[in-house]
């Protein structure tokens, strides 16, 4: 609260009463949605930012959330094994959250569906808040993704340009975000800041769910998914900003695709290997597969050796 006290004070002063919710819960909600502000103190990020990370982790750390899921959690069967998963001791490995997050669209109980929502963007907008994703690709987004900030959905997207390098089951859980998006399109950053004005008028009365479906039927090589879809894009067309946008994610899915089902290579090793983004796909030279300063120590060594045996030949030893 010290390092965060200007929006405590400000913007989330009085926050219980507004959002008829009780305790810290609600005041770290508020919190998290100004994170992004410019007025945001930077210690106050940096505490928000740590929060976020443990509770990609935990469902735990996040109170309001687990409280307003509760009953969805224990109580419906989208998420069957949450109860043995409560009890249990430890970090639960952000498999409630992606529980959560996977069934968005089914969640009646709607503070909890509220909450939902928000969480889903902060895991679209930033990788590291995407527990299981961030845990199967760290390996890659440090080789790979390392000079990119976090935030606005980068690294996300850092990692689609890169599916033709990533890991095995990196490329699967890019895969599985990526067909995840395509109900979930409202959520994401690039509608946002791209097709927010196609999401109001093209697309306004087109259910969440087929909200991607909407903007993809709308380019010139669309095809409605579904006949409210067709009624609804019927005569118009998307922005230059947004029309582009959705022909790349068209695009990045569409490889996305192709790569899953190909056979193994080298970045699906049968040997059991590490299973890291590599470079290289084909066999190729090995030392394209080593990293870069193993392969300037052994060119250095190789020419140390050339020198010393011209030398010993020149002297006659």
């Amino acid at each position: 609260r010290d390092a965060c006290a200007p929006l405590v004070e400000g913007v989330c002063a009085g926050v219980s009463q507004h959002d008829n919710t009780e305790g810290d819960g609600a005041m770290l909600e508020c919190l998290r949605s100004h994170i992004g502000d410019d007025e945001t103190p930077t210690r106050c990020a940096q505490a928000m930012d740590k929060w976020l990370s443990l509770t990609s982790a935990d469902i735990r750390y996040s109170s309001l959330l687990l409280e307003r899921c509760m009953s969805t959690l224990t109580g419906t069967n989208l998420c069957p094994n949450a109860t043995a998963m409560l009890k249990s001791g430890g970090l639960l490995g952000g498999e409630l959250r992606s529980c959560l997050a996977l069934n968005v669209n089914q969640i009646r109980e709607p503070w909890c569906s509220h909450l939902t929502q928000h969480m889903v963007q902060e895991m679209a907008a930033d990788v590291r808040y995407d527990f299981k994703t961030y845990s199967i690709c760290k390996d890659d987004i440090a080789l790979m993704c390392s000079h990119v900030a976090p935030g606005e959905g980068r690294i996300h997207d850092c990692l689609r340009g890169h599916q033709s390098a990533l890991g095995s089951k990196c490329l699967r859980a890019v895969h599985f975000a990526l067909t995840e998006e395509t109900s979930n399109a409202a959520l994401t950053p690039w509608v946002n800041k791209h097709c927010s004005y196609e999401v109001t008028h093209l697309c306004g009365d087109v259910p969440s769910k087929d909200l991607y479906g909407c903007l993809v039927s709308a380019t010139e090589a669309g095809s409605a998914a579904s006949a409210a879809v067709a009624a609804a894009t019927a005569g118009k067309v998307l922005g230059a900003g947004c029309l582009a946008e959705v022909r790349r994610q068209e695009q990045l899915r569409s490889t996305a695709a192709v790569l899953a089902e190909e056979p193994a290579t080298a970045v699906q090793r049968a040997d059991g290997g590490s299973d890291r983004g590599e470079w290289a796909q084909g066999g190729g030279s090995p030392w394209l597969q080593l990293p870069a300063y193993l392969t300037i120590a052994a060119l250095v060594a190789l020419v140390v050796v050339g020198v010393l045996f011209r030398r010993r030949l020149r002297h006659g030893t």
